[in-house]
């Protein structure tokens, strides 16, 4: 990137010329080293440093099989390039006054983690040790000190520093273990040779292993052999069987072994620590295959990349093209690459416990990178400067790859490439950047062999440009497959999570004494679970921001929904165009449905039913669905991308929403509309499209009483069932039951809102609210028998909780006029632009920078008139500073908590309404959590947990009790959310 590829060679004099490149490195003074510009040399010695660079020392001492490698870092030699730095080329970048590119190479911690001495033969501590953090910590003070340099001579502020790592690291292992945790052998390391322990696998050993296969000699290519003349004319042959192997572990397997322009090797192998590469210098195809079979079957590969454009499509290998391997450069390609297996130590930390097998002479317990194993893929990357965000998490992929032609592009200048690995801009994180960058993830999944092995590669997209994740085969490989090894405790192998919600089941409903005997199948599910009795939903507590909670790990701060009717200043109305103003309200109900009348909505109970033209648009004119609103993917994107089969069903076919950034992450999705005018027909719910004879009903809608609610829950039940029976939601097509299921069921909230439901003040239960709870608590005990009879119960984590519970508990609400607080803003000349009213008030202003003004107005009116009922105004920092998010265009401009027991309602003389959710009080958001399954040890089994947890720890559970990684869900990677408590991960 900053040196041109002519500097450092020799001139006509054969004497190498100082480059105007600034180059300091190991050899720096010494023979080989490329000379400094006299300049620098100045600077150097004026600032008292040498000009030959100083050696590692101790730190350089690697140990072998029986003494332990270096316990210290590179302190010394570090600090000297650290000063060269700071005490001669950034004084010579000020006095120059030209912009100026640097890149300082920390040879610490990667150094240090190779040789250390901390866990010799032992897999743990490993590269986590004491040498190995004072190594970080030594980097970390070099960059302090570079910093302070900076701020010394006045460029910091003018500087963009991008701060990265050319690989992540892994602890080394030497013996092989296969899947039930036995040691193996292969050939090598059932030999014997000097350095390397008895079982262990030395250096060297896939040439050794493939030189014994093929049956053919194996040379040395490290080591030579020279004539009478002194002249290197043949490569050493090595006998393993005599205890010898080659110096550096790499092969030249067949031929004769002497030393040609063109080697006549059938096979080379070169040895590179994690993975090795493998050439076929002739081509052929009958070698290319026995290697590749015989590689497949050892228990140290993890995954094969193959020419294709050679040797073709090879069952169970990815193509090196998969991984940009297959480009165009004039030397030799690989024929295969050789990727070996990783694992962790550290279940609840694998990429920073990573062990690979590798193929190298540093000993079992120290440090290697190489493997696409995921803890070697995962590196760090924090960019700071004029040109950058402040405080802002990236959660797109990025790479090394894409520094170059970031800086580039805010330097104003291209960098040109002929190669396929294209770095992409990372325009979310430049200084008035858009706030996040879509991106997909996927798996590529090869043919398999004839025992079934495929190799698998983890990828993300965007918007063409794709990330290497991680590769292997999926039970060999640190997160590279659709069944990685994140498991839960006791969920042996959960292939299944069914996801319920009760909308209004609140903690105190479940604990109530007098509500118990209508709840048998639900206390049934407590006794085989973990009952969470302090589990919080998401604030505000609308069907919208509670469902995403616990299928994104979010709350609506990073998802960008807080209700169902909100407002986006950046979209534009329905039925507008690229040019209309912006700024509309968002409401996603039966309001886009093509017909809300009717249960399908219209079209097929699901998407088909929206009408695009009753959607918002982006500013391109492109419709905005519910799944294009979230910012974050789903747990049912994560599922869908490891090549899980999805299903889903909801109350409105907005519950689209479930689909994720790319609009397919729900396989079956059926939603039948809730706000559909319907009927029953000799006991079965119809609307006028369905019914046999329709002229002699009377269709109201679904919630106009508890009774059609039940029967409209029993659709969802029955979808439940038919998909339990590996079926589709209609049960007219065999599919397979799904991995990630669920529904909801809404007959107990319309019961806790009727004006003749909900419970008494004195606790008393209506006999409404009675029998919807009822009526649910069976319908789950026909969801756990239809389990049992499928033989899944013992592998399905059924989790029950609730989008969000309903407010007051006891008693009926004070109904409050809904205008009341927009009124006294207007009053104030202070315009709202939407406003959104339940037992909660989300407003957004016309005008935002009022939104201090407006709070003022409030708290004045909280002080004039309790019958406001109002307890907090939320607005600018304490806004932020209460979790509901920094401004956006998304984010409302103030939320008003009412005390609780009071409702905003349109017209209190006539609403009927009893109780509302939405808001923010106890009732609202202390929802009902059970944990569930026949796979739960039984130390669990039946236990209460009193800590507090969020609803958004449920997304994080469900991906790791199927083996999925937690990390692939952005929500939940920004929120920093964890699993349940009592479901932590182990090994």
């Amino acid at each position: 990137l900053i040196q041109d590829v002519t500097q450092g060679n020799p001139g006509a004099d054969g004497k190498v010329p100082a480059p105007t490149t600034t180059i300091i490195d190991d050899s720096t003074g010494r023979n080989g080293g490329i000379p400094l510009a006299d300049d620098i040399s100045t600077r150097l010695t004026a600032a008292g440093l040498p000009t030959v660079a100083p050696t590692r020392g101790a730190n350089g001492v690697s140990g072998n099989n029986t003494t332990p490698g270096t316990l210290v870092a590179n302190i010394d030699q570090q600090k000297y390039f650290t000063d060269a730095v700071t005490e001669a080329l950034l004084p010579k970048f000020k006095a120059d006054s030209n912009p100026f590119a640097m890149v300082y190479w920390s040879r610490d911690p990667d150094g240090t983690q190779h040789n250390q001495g901390d866990s010799l033969n032992s897999l743990t501590p490993g590269i986590n040790g004491p040498t190995s953090k004072a190594a970080v910590k030594n980097a970390d003070t070099n960059l302090s000190q570079i910093i302070q340099g900076l701020k010394d001579q006045g460029l910091y502020d003018n500087t963009d520093i991008f701060i990265t790592s050319d690989h992540g690291f892994s602890t080394i292992s030497k013996r092989v273990v296969d899947n039930q945790g036995t040691t193996v052998n292969d050939y090598a390391s059932s030999l014997s040779f000097a350095g390397v322990n008895q079982g262990y696998l030395p250096g060297g050993f896939v040439a050794i292993d493939i030189a014994h296969d093929l049956n053919q000699p194996l040379y040395d290519p490290d080591t030579q052999i020279k004539d009478s003349s002194g002249k290197n004319v043949a490569y050493t042959l090595v006998n393993p069987q005599a205890g010898e192997r080659p110096a550096f572990g790499d092969g030249l397997i067949g031929g004769s072994g002497q030393i040609k322009d063109q080697t006549d090797a059938k096979v080379v192998v070169a040895a590179n620590g994690g993975s090795d590469l493998i050439y076929i210098p002739d081509g052929d195809a009958e070698t290319f295959h026995k290697v590749v079979d015989f590689l497949s079957k050892q228990n140290y590969t993890s995954g094969l990349f193959v020419d294709t454009n050679t040797f073709g499509n090879t069952p169970g290998t990815l193509s090196l093209d998969s991984i940009n391997l297959q480009g165009s450069t004039s030397l030799l390609k690989p024929a295969i690459v050789l990727n070996f297996k990783t694992f962790s130590t550290d279940p609840s930390n694998p990429t920073g416990s990573q062990v690979e097998i590798a193929d190298t002479n540093l000993q079992q317990g120290q440090g290697m990178h190489g493997s696409f194993g995921r803890g070697d893929t995962y590196n760090n990357m924090i960019a700071i400067g004029p040109d950058f965000k402040q405080s802002y998490t990236d959660l797109a992929p990025v790479s090394n790859a894409d520094v170059a032609t970031t800086l580039a592009s805010v330097l104003g200048f291209d960098i040109p490439s002929n190669g396929d690995l294209k770095g992409r801009v990372i325009n979310e994180a430049i200084a008035g950047g858009p706030d996040n960058t879509p991106y997909t993830t996927g798996i590529l999944k090869s043919d398999p062999t004839s025992d079934g092995t495929s190799t698998y590669l983890d990828y993300q997209d965007v918007n063409g440009t794709k990330y290497f994740d991680a590769a292997g085969y999926r039970d060999r490989a640190e997160r590279s497959s659709d069944e990685c090894r994140y498991r839960t405790v006791g969920l042996s192998t959960s292939k299944h999570v069914l996801l319920l919600s009760i909308d209004g089941l609140r903690q105190a409903d479940l604990a109530d004494p007098k509500l118990q005997s209508d709840i048998p199948n639900i206390l049934n599910l407590a006794s085989t679970g973990v009952t969470y009795t302090n589990a919080t939903t998401s604030k505000p507590s609308d069907s919208f921001p509670g469902l995403l909670s616990y299928i994104t790990g979010a709350s609506p701060a990073t998802t960008g929904v807080y209700y169902d009717n909100s407002y986006d200043r950046s979209l534009i109305a329905p039925g507008g165009h690229a040019n209309s103003p912006q700024g509309t309200q968002v409401l996603l109900d039966e309001s886009i449905d093509k017909n809300p009348d009717l249960l399908s909505g219209g079209g097929g109970y699901g998407v088909s039913s929206i009408d695009p033209t009753k959607l918002p648009l982006d500013s391109n004119g492109n419709f905005i669905y519910p799944h294009n609103y979230p910012k974050v993917n789903t747990i049912f994107d994560v599922a869908k991308a490891a090549g899980l089969y999805t299903a889903y069903s909801d109350k409105h076919p907005a519950y689209d929403l479930v689909n994720g950034p790319n609009g397919n992450a729900v396989d079956d999705l059926y939603t039948p509309e809730i706000a559909a005018k319907v009927a029953i027909e000799n006991g079965k719910l119809v609307d006028k499209s369905t019914a046999q004879n329709p002229a002699s009903l009377t269709f109201k809608g679904v919630t106009s009483s508890v009774l059609t609610t039940e029967a409209y829950d029993d659709l969802k039940v029955k979808a439940i069932l038919n998909e339990t029976q590996g079926l589709n939601s209609f049960g007219n097509r065999k599919t397979e039951v799904p991995s990630i299921y669920g529904m909801n069921f809404q007959a107990l909230s319309v019961a806790q809102k009727d004006i003749n439901g909900g419970i008494a003040a004195d606790g008393t239960p209506s006999a409404k609210l009675e029998d919807a709870l009822k009526h649910t608590d069976q319908s789950i005990g026909q969801i756990v028998a239809e389990l049992k009879k499928q033989g899944l119960f013992d592998s399905t984590l059924v989790v029950l909780t609730a989008k969000h519970g309903q407010n007051p508990r006891l008693g009926a609400a004070t109904l409050i006029k809904d205008d009341i607080y927009t009124n006294a803003l207007q009053a104030a000349g202070i315009e709202v632009a939407q406003a959104t009213e339940d037992d909660v008030s989300l407003m957004w202003l016309k005008a935002p920078s009022q939104a201090s003004d407006a709070a003022n107005v409030l708290n004045s009116l909280k002080a004039a008139n309790p019958q406001a009922a109002i307890d907090t105004v939320y607005s600018g920092d304490n806004l932020a500073q209460a979790g509901f998010g920094n401004s956006s265009d998304r984010t409302p401009d103030l939320i008003v908590k009412l005390q609780p027991g009071n409702v905003l309602v349109g017209n209190p003389a006539t609403s009927t309404k009893r109780a509302e959710h939405g808001g923010l009080s106890e009732d609202d958001t202390h929802v009902g959590l059970i944990v569930s399954g026949d796979n739960l040890p039984s130390n669990l089994q039946g236990t209460q947990v009193t800590d507090p947890v969020s609803t958004t720890q449920i997304a994080v559970t469900a991906l790791k009790a199927l083996g999925l990684n937690p990390d692939n869900l952005q929500g939940a990677v920004a929120e920093n959310t964890q699993p349940l408590p009592q479901l932590q991960t182990v090994a």
